[in-house]
């Protein structure tokens, strides 16, 4: 059997060429060709979600997919699945949450995460004796602790968030910002390591490089929320120095032998050539790509752009029952000089166009204009364009409004199974009781974010319990409030003994 996991190896990079792979792997495209077309064994491909870091359209246009079965989680909505149905296969195997399939010489069982924002997957695979779970991007980290017997546990260990990268922050607040993500994302993956036992642990699904020269800067940034694998598995040997579980960071072309244990290294070492430079070398070869890029994209705006903006803006909001709980406006704008700005005013539900912000209390989007109408045209969706990294964003106070958040990224269609899904969450009554600093609370079982399950969260400082999926803080001495958005899981001092 052979089975392909997300390959992500076209030279055309994601989210409109803003992220690319590092270390470079496209020279394994022909490799990875090759397998597709051995018809001595059953072919599979497992597509975890639709990023296209993982959901590679390029790629999978050129490749050998007709003798193939696709492997795919079940979403609610069925934008994925119909995307998948476009490439010619054998057959498509849609897996609902914690499904067996049933392959030669064992089972993959798929794991779901179904969250409007997130949706995302899994993969068990137990093969011929020995098992590997590839939790991939997939920030369920509370339900993989729980799987026993792992021989091998591969996960993203770096970011993939535009906070704070791409809000308007001092550089001492934006470092401090991204040095408690990227510590709160260590601690994550360290947790489940320690949970799991695996014979290996294979840092993956991170962090990429940035080759636009508007993007460049970030490769290079002190502390960002992209680390690299090496940061990583320093963080674990000073923490677990005696570990039985071996860390390898493999290479693309580079091989792991889970049942002997060895590990084959045929890659380029890209990874282990200092890193300004390797990067450096790979922006130089990619100069031709993007002034050709430039040229083809920049200046290319209609001039009814703002009005095409307004307009979708209020068919969002009008697909958006929860707008009456948000009591500050958004405005979107262009990054260039003196465009005009979209006002959304969630509470009177309607969008309009202005020259100027007049509120003290106000989120802020600024966004290239042709990156605007890649979106308005339909090229890319909200979330792609959020996680091209060219957008700047301001919030006053700079507290996380969920709502806020999910309008701007999600798509009009998508608004409305949001808020039921939100309300869902809120109506969940259960609460537990956990233990701080020498006190007991009762508190909300269930993370107000993604539906987190707290009673595996972690206590830090005495005082606060953390989410175990995405790193939500919530104080305990202060009734419950997260530190950083505004939401409650409503911690009261416990009478039980």
């Amino acid at each position: 059997m052979i089975l392909i996991m997300d390959p992500w190896l076209s030279a055309e990079g994601a989210f409109d060429s803003a992220w690319f792979q590092f270390p470079r792997n496209h020279h394994l495209a022909r490799f990875v060709q090759t397998k597709l077309e051995d018809r001595t064994r059953e072919r599979f491909i497992y597509i975890s979600h639709i990023h296209g870091d993982h959901f590679d359209k390029p790629f999978l246009s050129r490749a050998a997919t007709a003798q193939a079965t696709f492997v795919i989680p079940q979403f609610r909505q069925p934008a994925f699945q119909d995307a998948i149905s476009m490439f010619p296969s054998r057959n498509v195997v849609v897996c609902h949450d914690e499904e067996d399939f049933i392959v030669p010489g064992g089972s993959l069982t798929m794991l779901v995460d179904d969250h409007e924002f997130n949706r995302d997957s899994a993969l068990l695979l137990r093969i011929d004796g020995h098992s590997m779970l590839n939790l991939n991007d997939c920030k369920i980290h509370d339900r993989a602790a729980n799987i026993e017997g792992v021989d091998v546990f591969t996960c993203q260990f770096s970011g993939a968030t535009w906070h704070p990268t791409c809000y308007d922050y001092p550089p001492e607040r934006y470092e401090q910002i991204a040095h408690q993500k990227m510590t709160q994302k260590f601690e994550a993956v360290t947790r489940t390591i320690e949970a799991l036992q695996p014979s290996f642990f294979l840092p993956a699904a991170g962090p990429p490089c940035f080759l636009d020269p508007t993007l460049a800067h970030i490769n290079f940034e002190p502390v960002n929320i992209f680390p690299r694998a090496t940061e990583f598995l320093e963080f674990f040997a000073e923490r677990h120095g005696s570990s039985k579980v071996k860390c390898v960071a493999l290479d693309p072309g580079d091989s792991l032998d889970a049942a002997a244990g060895m590990v084959k290294r045929v890659g380029s070492g890209e990874r282990r050539v200092e890193f300004r430079e390797a990067v450096r070398s790979y922006a130089a070869d990619y100069a031709d790509f993007f002034a050709e890029f430039t040229a083809r994209h920049v200046g290319a705006q209609a001039d009814d752009i703002y009005e095409r903006l307004a307009a979708e803006l209020q068919r969002k909001l009008d697909n958006f029952p929860l707008r009456h709980r948000v009591e500050i406006p958004l405005y979107l704008s262009g990054r260039e000089t003196d465009s005009p700005l979209a006002r959304v005013d969630f509470a009177r539900g309607v969008v309009g166009l202005t020259n100027d912000i007049s509120e003290t209390a106000y989120y802020s989007v600024a966004v290239p204009e042709w990156e605007l109408q890649r979106v308005l045209d339909g090229a890319i969706t909200w979330e792609e364009l959020s996680l091209t990294f060219r957008v700047v964003l301001h919030r006053t106070p700079d507290v996380y409004q969920p709502h806020i958040h999910a309008f701007l990224v999600l798509q009009a269609e998508d608004l409305t199974p949001y808020c039921d899904r939100f309300q869902e969450e809120e109506a969940r009554q259960e609460r537990i009781v956990v233990t701080a600093g020498g006190r007991s609370y009762e508190v909300d079982r269930y993370c107000r974010h993604q539906g987190g399950d707290l009673s595996l969260g972690t206590i830090v400082d005495g005082r606060h319990l953390v989410c175990p999926r995405h790193g939500w803080r919530y104080d305990l001495q202060d009734g419950g409030r997260c530190t950083t958005a505004d939401a409650t899981i409503s911690a009261v001092p416990s009478r039980s003994p």
